[in-house]
């Protein structure tokens, strides 16, 4: 169903909140909007991000690094807070300009290495540690396919259907079935992309629409053999009110957002 009374216009312009949940902080334009620097720990990985499915992605390589014997994997994890307008402080575009969570500065290189994109973070530490990226080339190329199959689906299609059924001021059944359909379809082609899908059925909606079906069982086989200290659903620490960031979880809790 459609508003009858919505003409849309040849040339959109910005006159008014969009509303929805994100409406206090949703604007076309890029920069920041306050004066903040970023927080940075002893540690030499720096990670700024909250508990959101792209937020815990790379929590979950550092963790599987660190669990694989690379001590130089140590972080410090910093919540940001999105819902209060934490990435758009000028530290946090100094990092990523687009103002999306998460965002990583590596301080082991001189000058230090500012990364973000979850998926260009994941290849980053994958290549800087030689691990969990294949080196034969077909191989290789099929876990490219894989991460870019997802950072060009999951999040659009995911975040698409979270925004309309769970954020939008007003539900409409078009929008709905539509991205419903089309994650539903996404997850019969899915395969074992653990590090950067997994996140995505788990934390996406409260809402079990797209949570069945074919291709969930085999999500649901692959995320219960990763390690527990891997995994962001069985390792994890609630923040206490003031506390941004803490070491010995180290895991972005979902309970935080």
């Amino acid at each position: 169903m459609s508003d009858p009374t919505y003409t849309p216009p040849k040339v959109w312009t910005w006159d008014k909140a969009s509303g929805g949940r994100f409406a206090n902080i949703n604007r076309p334009i890029a920069g920041p909007t306050h004066e903040k620097e970023l927080p940075v720990g002893k540690h030499p990985f720096q990670l700024y991000s909250l508990g959101t499915p792209n937020g815990v992605k790379v929590t979950i390589m550092f963790e599987e690094l660190l669990d694989a014997g690379f001590k130089d994997a140590e972080y410090d994890a910093w919540l940001i807070n999105i819902g209060e307008g934490d990435q758009f402080s000028s530290g946090f575009v100094s990092v990523n300009p687009n103002s999306k969570i998460p965002a990583l500065m590596d301080h082991s290189t001189n000058p230090p290495t500012r990364l973000f994109e979850s998926g260009s973070m994941l290849v980053y530490l994958a290549e800087k540690f030689g691990a969990f990226l294949p080196k034969d080339p077909r191989k290789h190329a099929e876990a490219m396919n894989w991460l870019f199959w997802q950072m060009g689906s999951a999040p659009f299609l995911g975040g698409g259907f979270g925004h309309f059924y769970a954020y939008a001021p007003e539900k409409y059944e078009y929008p709905i079935n539509r991205y419903a359909m089309e994650v539903k379809r996404s997850w019969t082609c899915w395969t074992v992309t653990s590090r950067t899908t997994n996140t995505w059925p788990a934390m996406n909606t409260p809402s079990q629409t797209w949570r069945s079906g074919p291709g969930m069982a085999l999500w649901r086989r692959a995320f219960s053999m990763m390690q527990p200290s891997s995994c962001p659903y069985t390792n994890t620490r609630t923040l206490s009110a003031g506390q941004t960031s803490w070491r010995s979880a180290r895991v972005f809790s979902g309970a935080v957002w």
